[in-house]
């Protein structure tokens, strides 16, 4: 485990990072660079059309994206992370904190808040729209996680975790269980891209980037994480 003190105007949050099955470690502190042993780096697409900004905790930094109003477009800024083969292990763990600013074109169209894989085959994603919305799909057949309703222009901290050895997808916001999935996996993926802010389809033919964020402390583990763990995440 690691620790550190995040310092807000109201108090200070002692954050424990887990490191067992730490696969990558985005903080955004000017760069997107990965902070893990396993140096997993990140790149910055479209870069005049983002800039890092005030984190969540109001001193560190965090990454801010800046969507388009297009319906189909690649000229909004996102991030493209490196592929890892997350579904080579016993399960695996998405964290990270989140603000929305807003949704380009169509707040109903939505975008994706984070993307893997291919829309319209097999992908995952948790998607902004009117509220969050939690998905994945094998070979097109669409699977909900979940939807939640959350506070535009807040920061939240967001977790997904699926456990391998019992099918299990679990939903946190702000380190609260908002649901469990029991029986579905995910089928591997062959559309081999990760990205924040942006989704694909039609065989990558297709493809938008419509939102405009701040992201920050972003993680990937290649496990379940345990609830106490994402609390420690989250600061409680």
């Amino acid at each position: 485990m690691l620790f550190f003190h995040s310092h807000n105007k109201e108090k200070t949050k002692k954050i424990t990072i887990p490191t067992v099955g730490l696969l990558v470690h985005y903080a955004f502190e000017g760069n997107t660079n990965d902070s893990s042993v396993n140096e997993s780096h990140a790149t910055i697409a479209n870069i005049a059309n983002t800039e890092f900004v005030s984190g969540y905790d109001g001193v560190s930094k965090g990454l801010r994206i800046i969507g388009n109003d297009s319906s189909i477009s690649t000229l909004g800024g996102h991030v493209v992370l490196p592929f890892l083969e997350f579904q080579d292990y016993e399960g695996y763990s998405f964290n990270f904190w989140y603000k929305k600013e807003r949704v380009g074109y169509n707040v109903s169209h939505g975008e994706a808040i984070f993307s893997i894989g291919l829309e319209g085959g097999t992908c995952l994603q948790i998607f902004q729209k009117n509220n969050w919305v939690f998905r994945i799909a094998n070979n097109g057949q669409w699977y909900s996680l979940g939807s939640h309703q959350a506070e535009d222009t807040s920061w939240n901290m967001i977790s997904l975790t699926y456990d391998d050895s019992t099918k299990t997808f679990k939903i946190y916001v702000n380190a609260q269980l908002i649901n469990t999935l029991t029986g579905t996996s995910l089928e591997p993926v062959t559309y081999k891209h990760i990205f924040l802010g942006r989704h694909d389809w039609g065989g990558g033919r297709g493809n938008s980037t419509r939102l405009t964020a701040v992201y920050d402390e972003f993680f990937i583990y290649n496990r379940a994480l345990e609830e106490q763990e994402i609390l420690g995440l989250y600061g409680s």
